[in-house]
């Protein structure tokens, strides 16, 4: 595919429904623009980069969007992982092909939680290469918990550490 896709600024791309269905959309590049949101499940045949103020919510509320391609992540914009469990289907997934460029914003949220284990690492993100970091993280973690970020060559999940393990 040649077309590159833009989802202008205030407006929405939701891949599939939230009854499970899945949505994809093949390009050769998708632009998220100022205050846009993609959100659903599904998959992203395209290199997608998310501009100042966008946002890529994966689920309706767990669930998984793939990039097949490179995914870049700008100042200003944000991801949103929800996570009710660590088992496979209870936490989002971002799966993509290509490198992943971190920036932006990292919001997760545990507070539904449906039996995240103490010592639980949640890998939501895979990539071939990750390279940056989030320059902002923002978690909200089961109740009496905490929560924290590791970053590998190929990922980033969060980390439940058990109590006293603070480390």
């Amino acid at each position: 595919a040649t077309t590159t896709v833009t989802v202008g600024a205030f407006s929405a791309l939701e891949l599939g429904a939230s009854d499970g269905t899945t949505g994809d959309v093949a390009a050769h590049q998708i632009d998220v623009g100022s205050n846009a949101t993609v959100r659903g499940n599904g998959a992203l045949e395209a290199d997608v980069a998310l501009g100042d103020g966008a946002t890529l919510d994966p689920g309706f509320s767990v669930g998984r969007i793939s990039i097949d391609g490179q995914y870049t992540q700008n100042r200003g914009s944000r991801l949103t992982i929800d996570i009710e469990g660590n088992a496979d289907g209870q936490f989002d997934l971002l799966d993509i092909s290509g490198d992943a460029q971190l920036g932006g914003t990292l919001i997760v949220d545990g507070s539904s939680n449906n039996g995240i284990v103490p010592g639980a690492a949640i890998e939501f993100l895979r990539a071939r290469e990750v390279r940056g970091v989030f320059e902002e993280v923002v978690v909200t973690p089961p109740a009496d918990s905490y929560a924290k970020l590791a970053y590998a060559e190929t990922g980033v999940a969060v980390l439940f550490p058990t109590h006293g393990d603070m480390d």
